[in-house]
C-alpha cells in the first residue's frame, strides 16, 4: 500500500471519528435528565385557622430514607417557597415560624 492511500484512509478515519464523537454530545437539557437532576417542590404556607399566607417561614427540605438536609428556604410574602433542580427521589418538609 503506498504512503498516499495510507495517509487518505488515516484522514478519512479520523474524520469519521470526530463525527461520531461529536454526533453524541447531549444538551444541557438531556444532561438533566439522564442524571435525575431537575425536579422541583414548590407550594404555600398558610395559617391553619383563617387561611392568610404566612411570610418569613422557614422551610427546610429533607431527603428519605436518610433524613439529610437538602435545603432551606423562607417563604415569600405571599406564604410561597420552591426548592429547584432537585434529584429525583423521596422527600419531606418541615416548616417552622418563630412568633
Amino acid at each position: 500500500m503506498s504512503k498516499t492511500i495510507r495517509y487518505s484512509l488515516l484522514l478519512m478515519l479520523s474524520i469519521f471519528m470526530a463525527s461520531a464523537l461529536f454526533a453524541q454530545r447531549p444538551s444541557n437539557e438531556n444532561v438533566k435528565a439522564a442524571s435525575g437532576y431537575g425536579g422541583a417542590i414548590y407550594g404555600k404556607v398558610k395559617e391553619k385557622g383563617n387561611k392568610t399566607p404566612m411570610q418569613y417561614t422557614n422551610v427546610v427540605l429533607y431527603r428519605l430514607p436518610d433524613s439529610t438536609m437538602v435545603n432551606g428556604n423562607i417563604t415569600a410574602k405571599d406564604g410561597s417557597f420552591k426548592f429547584t433542580g432537585l434529584k429525583y427521589g423521596r422527600y419531606y418538609l418541615k416548616v417552622h415560624f418563630l412568633g
